[in-house]
């Protein structure tokens, strides 16, 4: 799951990609989300990923999410202090509260996740759907 932002705040977009236990990809998503910054995209990241999950009825679920911050907040280790992205936190941690059972690893960061490439593309495309192989 990746949000991004050009500028903080700037032009964002969350997207995700859902994985099969066997790293089988089983769908992408990405959102275009206007002016946002790089937490609230994020947010939204996690949120489009655990709404599109849910489909799969998954066992578990690990969240690649390369913002630290957010990863952070929700584990618990640090606290939303803008209103939007309190609200944001809410809605993610009541999606994950449905999860069976849920892992939060720190990705590498050498490598560019499928998902923060959609991200960008949502931003630089402006959500215009494009046909992709």
């Amino acid at each position: 799951m990746a949000g991004v932002a050009h500028g903080n705040p700037g032009l964002a977009g969350a997207a995700a990609e859902i994985l099969d236990s066997r790293g089988k990809t089983l769908e992408r998503v990405s959102k275009y989300l206007g002016i946002a910054t790089s937490a609230q995209a994020a947010f939204q990241a996690v949120i489009l990923g655990l709404e599109q999950a849910r489909r799969w009825r998954p066992d578990s679920v690990r969240l690649l999410l390369e913002n630290d911050a957010v990863r952070r907040q929700l584990t618990g280790k640090s606290r939303a202090h803008i209103p939007e992205t309190i609200d944001l936190l809410a809605r993610a941690e009541a999606l994950l509260a449905d999860q069976p059972d849920v892992v939060l690893p720190v990705p590498d960061p050498k490598v560019m996740s499928v998902a923060e490439r959609l991200a960008i593309l949502a931003v630089e495309t402006r959500g215009r759907r494009l046909a992709l192989d």
